[in-house]
């Protein structure tokens, strides 16, 4: 849930240690649960996997644009809301 989108909202604070080259890659459900005109078939996960292998090596923001650029696809022109995508990676110490 994005911070802020509730004001009940409740949150946990944790830790997560990315080796450099490593890349988290959060996502609201709107991501998978979107479908366009075609049928009722939702972008699902193996799509959205496939999609984030398609950008592997690539920067965050390469990340989170190639995702958006196939959902958009995906939806064919529709609107949909509650899509929200945030990536991190870890950069080689200097």
């Amino acid at each position: 849930m994005p911070v802020g989108a509730l004001t009940v909202a409740r949150f946990a604070e944790t830790r997560l240690h990315l080796d450099p080259g490593d890349l988290l890659f959060a996502y609201t459900d709107g991501v998978t649960s979107a479908h366009g005109p075609r049928d009722l078939t939702t972008f699902g996960v193996a799509r959205l996997r496939a999609a984030l292998a398609s950008a592997a090596g690539r920067s965050p923001a390469a990340l989170v644009e190639r995702v958006r650029q196939a959902v958009d696809d995906w939806l064919a022109g529709e609107s949909h809301d509650d899509i929200a995508m945030l990536a991190v990676g870890a950069s080689t110490p200097q």
